[in-house]
């Protein structure tokens, strides 16, 4: 059976997620993540159930030390898992023995059978599938047996900087706009007429796209094809929208109607802009 992982954006929302049908819930730990998410302090959801970490930066050689006493705090946590895309955190979670709670979040970056079966032999919980394949690449990397995870929906990061590009510009205007930890700014290309969610943090610029990725018609063949983990990334969110998706989901799997089912979710959320991705088209990748 998949399991139903969502973020979250606030920690009043975990219990409402978890009772809406959320198998699990992510915090985006604080310090530690690229997302656009807000992010808490350790202490702070040490009393919660069924949480797992978003922990996917990147870290240099002179934030090893910090990251070392994070994983030793965590340690003595009852934390479901941990997303990790930095290969040092390997070393780490040995030494705490944490790597059968490790997943594999590189974002693009996992996109076929070898690489996946390379990380879960090294004895981690499992990996995320790039987002950016098609629905017969993804089933393709499911045959193996590496704990897989897919991105069910939510919007999809596009593209990651380690500059400060919304303070650089702030800069050049003498700081009039406050743009840094601004979570209500949008860019629009000039050949496209889309919205793209822009966001800068303490390590970094993400963009994310334009529109939401949806795989109601697949989460069913994802469940039967043996994909462990449905993840749901709510980032730019509302509450009452990341409840909706989930109970739309777990109807699903429970064996309603899957057309009703996205009819249903679709009226309800009309003005926001839907796909089903790259299931149906190859990137460049």
């Amino acid at each position: 059976m998949i399991k139903l992982i969502t973020t979250v954006n606030s920690l009043d929302e975990i219990n409402d997620l978890l009772n809406a049908g959320s198998d699990e819930v992510v915090v985006s730990l604080k310090g530690h993540c690229f997302s656009a998410l807000n992010s808490f302090e350790l202490q702070e959801i040490a009393n919660f159930e069924h949480v797992s970490l978003l922990m996917n930066r990147l870290y240099t050689q002179f934030e090893l030390e910090s990251l070392d006493l994070a994983l030793q705090k965590i340690a003595n946590l009852p934390i479901d898992a941990i997303y990790f895309a930095d290969p040092a955190m390997l070393s780490f979670a040995k030494k705490y023995d944490l790597l059968s709670k490790m997943i594999y979040r590189p974002e693009t970056l996992m996109t076929n059978q070898n690489d996946a079966l390379w990380w879960k032999n090294r004895g981690i919980l499992g990996v995320s599938i790039s987002p950016l394949l098609t629905l017969q690449e993804v089933l393709k990397i499911a045959e193996v047996d590496c704990g897989a995870e897919v991105t069910l929906h939510g919007r999809l990061l596009m593209s990651v900087s380690r500059r400060p590009l919304l303070s650089a510009y702030d800069d050049l205007h003498n700081h009039k706009f406050h743009l840094k930890d601004n979570r209500n700014l949008k860019l629009r290309e000039m050949k496209r007429d889309g919205l793209m969610p822009i966001f800068e943090g303490d390590f970094g610029t993400l963009i994310y796209t334009d529109f939401v990725q949806e795989s109601f018609d697949c989460v069913k063949t994802f469940e039967e094809k043996g994909l462990k983990r449905g993840f749901i990334n709510t980032v730019y969110m509302s509450k009452d929208e990341s409840i909706s998706t989930i109970k739309a989901y777990r109807q699903i799997l429970d064996g309603a109607n899957v057309e009703s089912v996205k009819q249903e979710y679709q009226n309800r959320f009309e003005k926001i802009e839907m796909s089903s991705g790259y299931y149906g088209q190859k990137t460049i990748l």
